[in-house]
Order: structure tokens, then sequence, then C-alpha cells
């Protein structure tokens, strides 16, 4: 684990802190700041027959589809839609492994170096793209600072509950998996949860109160 000063960019307290494992879904927040770079707000990001069929958690967009950047981050982030990390990937990267080779130069430049990037949905078993994903709780302290800068991730990771109207019509509501912390800490506000049975449960905490910042 990691705790970071956001204000400072000083670490307070640390255990195995550059020891990579396996992140789970935290590691959409690198899915989605990478995908922000490359991809335009409004853009429609199509579905592909591979992201529809990607494995739960998904939402369930049909394959031929096109959803707004936007409605894809709402899902990924929010829900921690498996089929919006494929389809966001797919986009922004021409290919899954074009995303990753994308996602790692991000890490690299954001000083985010213990770790490495593969599976944009979180996923290490045997569907996973190139074995998943292995970073650090330095890693994701990295990650997630620059990610509460961005207002298109800060956004979907602090909001509890949003309705919208899909390309097709049909209504959704989410209700972010992280929503114990935001509505139970004071100051909450972001910013994702983990799970496999590999990694078990993980979680990028953040929260302000005080005028202080904390992640």
């Amino acid at each position: 684990y990691v705790l970071v000063d956001l204000d400072r960019g000083v670490v307070l307290e640390a255990r195995d802190a550059h020891t990579p494992g396996d992140p789970a879904s935290m590691v959409k927040v690198l899915t989605a700041l990478t995908a922000v770079e490359r991809l335009r707000p409004g853009t429609p990001v199509p579905v592909s027959a591979r992201a529809a069929a990607e494995p739960p958690m998904r939402i369930g967009m049909p394959a031929g589809e096109a959803w707004p950047r936007e409605q894809m981050l709402d899902a990924l982030l929010m829900v921690s839609a498996n089929d919006a990390a494929w389809a966001l990937a797919e986009c922004a990267g021409g290919d899954v492994a074009g995303f990753a080779a994308q996602g790692n130069a991000l890490m690299r430049r954001l000083g985010a170096t213990d770790g490495r990037f593969g599976d944009p949905a979180g996923l290490s078993d045997r569907s996973a793209y190139d074995g998943g994903s292995r970073l650090s709780p330095w890693d994701l302290a990295v990650l997630g600072r620059n990610a509460l800068a961005v207002p298109a991730i800060a956004r979907p990771a602090g909001t509890v509950e949003t309705r919208f109207t899909d390309v097709a019509g049909r209504p959704h509501r989410f209700v972010n998996h992280n929503s114990t912390l935001l509505r139970g800490y004071p100051g909450a506000n972001g910013l994702k949860t983990g799970f496999t049975d590999n990694a078990g449960r993980t979680l990028v905490a953040s929260a302000r109160r005080d005028d202080r910042s904390m992640l």
C-alpha cells in the first residue's frame, strides 16, 4: 500500500510500494487515462464482437453499436464494465496490442515505472490479453493522482449514481461500485475498486478534507 499527500506529492506511509501485483479493475484508471489522451470528447466508440463478448462485469453493449466516449467512461469507471474497457482500447489503439503499447508509454512518461500494462479490463486469467497487468502501489498512486486532474475521469469516478439513455434508446442507471466510500467517508471523491479471484479486493481511494487531498 501507499498513502500520498496529493497536494504536496509526498508519500506519508507505505509498505512494499514498488512491488508490482495484480491490480484487478484498478487498471481501468490507466485505461481511462490512455483513452482520454487519444479520443476527443463525444467520439463515437464502436463496440466490436470481441468487446461485446467480454466476461462480466459488462453492461451488455451490443456489437455494432457506437457509444459516445463519455458514456463509455461512465460504464468503465462507475460499474467497471469490461466491454467498455475493450471498446475504448480498440478504438484508441486500433487494437488491444496497440492500446497496451500506448498505456505502457504513458506509464513511463508519468513516472509509473514498476509494472506493466496488458489487459485493459484488469483480467488476469486465461481470457486476459497478454497475461494481464502488474502494477505497484506506487504506479497506482501516480496514475490516480493524474486521473483526478482530468475532469472527464474525475467526474464519473466521484459520482455515486447516473442515468442516461444510450444510442438505441435504452435507459441505464449506474450506481458506482465505490459508492460505500463515496457516501460514507467525508470528503471522498474517488477513485476505483477492483476484484478478481487472483487479486482479491483492491482499491484506489481518494478524498479531500480541510483543504488536504489524500490518496
